[in-house]
């Protein structure tokens, strides 16, 4: 795919941080990376669990300079964000920033974009409250809660590295779990990434994730899509044949009116992030002809 013509100006995006107040009156911090000159589009991505917003801030420069706002925040637990973390609770928080923006910025075209598990929480926005969105684009995203790992895998993986020796705690459990999942990241007995362990609801989080009743995933869209990912993406198993039918199977049955565009990446899409912020590029070109929700 490629994207139109365009020259991006050589100056940094423009940052705003700012809390916001979610439905339960937890602040939240968000921040808002602001194109130079007019405003194409709003781009709503939810971060990554233990991560920050300003991973988005750099991997989606691009887009700002091509003209879109790009909104993400720190899920509740998180850095400045109050509150303890729990998977349900972010959903929500989420829905709470889609409805806002479309509120605030009703003739603004909204797009969300969700990155790896960023995908839960816009099916949560897609089950509650679908016509808020312009359209949608998942990149490398997971498209249920276990699809890193099940349960049993997990045991499998706790096992493998530390035999039938009971963890001394839940983090402690988790974090070698997550070792073999994500080697990569900054992680402990007491934290992942920037999120600590003491700011989690952690037996309502593992519920959540041994019996996930959200988001509702049984939900049908027709709002254009865009899935990208990486076909040597071994966390979700997508350099085998089989896996990447049922992945793609998977996303065709929820979303009517999706396209995929695939590389010859990992998922980080290591060395492609910019390539990959090209597709979303064309995919979005046409966004000022599209008629926008009216009624907010």
């Amino acid at each position: 795919m490629q994207a139109p013509a365009f020259t991006p100006p050589l100056r940094k995006p423009a940052i705003e941080r700012k809390p916001f107040v979610t439905h339960d009156g937890t602040r939240i911090m968000v921040a808002h990376f602001y194109p130079h000159g007019q405003e194409r589009g709003i781009l709503l991505i939810p971060p990554l669990i233990g991560g920050s917003f300003i991973l988005f801030g750099r991997q989606f420069g691009y887009l700002v300079r091509q003209g879109y706002r790009v909104v993400s925040f720190n899920y509740r637990g998180h850095d400045l964000s109050e509150g303890r973390f729990s998977l349900l609770e972010t959903f929500d928080d989420v829905l709470d920033i889609a409805r806002h923006l479309r509120n605030e910025f009703p003739e603004t075209p909204l797009v969300a974009l969700g990155i790896c598990s960023g995908s839960m929480p816009i099916f949560h926005v897609l089950d509650k409250d679908p016509e808020i969105l312009t359209r949608l684009v998942f990149v490398n995203a997971i498209h249920h809660l276990q699809q890193t790992a099940t349960p049993i895998q997990a045991v499998r993986m706790y096992v493998r590295r530390c035999g039938l020796h009971l963890p001394s705690s839940l983090g402690a459990a988790a974090t070698e779990v997550f070792e073999e999942i994500f080697p990569d990241i900054d992680k402990g007995p007491d934290h992942f990434g920037i999120l600590h362990y003491d700011r989690v609801a952690m037996s309502r989080i593992s519920w959540e994730y041994l019996i996930p009743r959200h988001p509702n995933t049984r939900f049908r869209s027709d709002i254009p899509t865009l899935c990208v990912y990486g076909r040597h993406d071994e966390m979700l198993k997508l350099d085998d044949a089989d896996q990447e039918e049922a992945y793609r199977r998977a996303f065709e049955e929820r979303f009517s009116n999706i396209d995929f565009d695939t590389f010859a990446s990992d998922h980080f899409m290591t060395g492609i992030k910019e390539d990959v912020a090209r597709s979303i590029h064309q995919f979005l070109h046409d966004l000022s002809e599209i008629p926008l929700p009216t009624g907010f």
